[in-house]
């Protein structure tokens, strides 16, 4: 494994997080269901969302891996 124990999949990259009440995250987890996606991918289309509002490029990586699938492209 490289430096700090981190795998491949997550060099290069952070994390965002923050504390919502328990309704938003359901919520959030109720829409990413019903898109069949992560919570981790609707994440990424609302970040390139806002940045989109605001004048800036789609950056946020919008792939996801299903568990022992094969990558495919998330559709916003």
């Amino acid at each position: 494994m490289p430096a700090k124990g981190r795998p491949p999949s997550r060099q290069g990259k952070g994390q965002i997080g923050g504390h919502f009440h328990t309704e938003v995250i359901r919520r959030f987890r109720v829409i990413a269901a019903e898109k069949g996606l992560t919570v981790q991918s609707l994440l990424a289309v609302a970040i390139n969302d806002l940045f989109e509002k605001h004048g800036h490029p789609r950056i946020a990586d919008q792939q996801r891996l299903p568990r022992g699938g094969v990558r495919d492209e998330v559709a916003e």
